[in-house]
């Protein structure tokens, strides 16, 4: 017994967002691997970027193999971050003046709503409540990912699940109950039904 207890220690974890928290880095991957550089990560030691497609740098990386006579890519752009100018970088495949990364915040809830209605008149229903990300606001790190680019996406590293932790997180339930239903009456199932009935006959064309 001791040893189950211990498995299921994970359990008392309350906060699911603790274990899927990723460390962005601070810079865009461009900044850190020069053309050069990412040219050996393509084709090898022996690959220079190819000066000669500067122009097009950004829309896809062009690298030239020592021995080689003419250039050649794998169709994929440089990794966003990559020098393209004087006061510009490579971003999504376009060559844009350099502007400053979003940092993550990790926002903090609002206070709950009142319980909403009860979704029934009589017998047994269901109340939510709901609260916002907005004391601060906070910037997603789903925002953060796609401001670092698709390099990310391909090293594996895949969305940060904070926005969809959040929506499961802003919303709760519990089961309200009404009075008892009229002994004798249609039940809750005959008029739901009783109502789709209805719709759907509004809906068929006239004959």
């Amino acid at each position: 017994m001791e040893d189950r207890s211990k498995a299921s220690g994970c359990l008392l974890h309350t906060d699911p967002r603790s274990r899927y928290q990723v460390q962005l880095p601070p810079k865009l991957p461009g900044m850190h691997y020069s053309v050069d550089e990412q040219c050996q990560i393509l084709f090898g030691t022996n690959a220079t970027f190819c000066s000669d497609m500067e122009h097009l740098m950004c829309a896809g990386l062009w690298c030239l193999v020592e021995g080689d006579t003419s250039c050649k890519t794998k169709l994929d752009p440089p990794l966003d971050g990559t020098d393209c100018g004087a006061d510009k970088w490579c971003r999504a495949g376009d060559c844009v003046s350099k502007t400053p990364i979003p940092q993550h915040v990790d926002g903090d809830w609002s206070l709950w709503s009142s319980w909403s209605m009860c979704s029934r008149t009589c017998g047994t229903g269901v109340q939510f409540r709901q609260r916002k990300c907005d004391n601060p606001p906070c910037v997603p790190r789903d925002l953060t990912q796609s401001m670092l680019g698709n390099t990310m996406m391909h090293a594996g590293k895949g969305r940060a699940p904070g926005a969809e932790t959040a929506r499961k997180s802003s919303v709760e339930h519990k089961a309200c109950e009404g009075p008892p239903a009229l002994k004798g009456g249609p039940s809750f199932r005959d008029l739901q039904c009783l109502s789709y009935d209805r719709h759907a006959t509004k809906k068929r064309p006239a004959c």
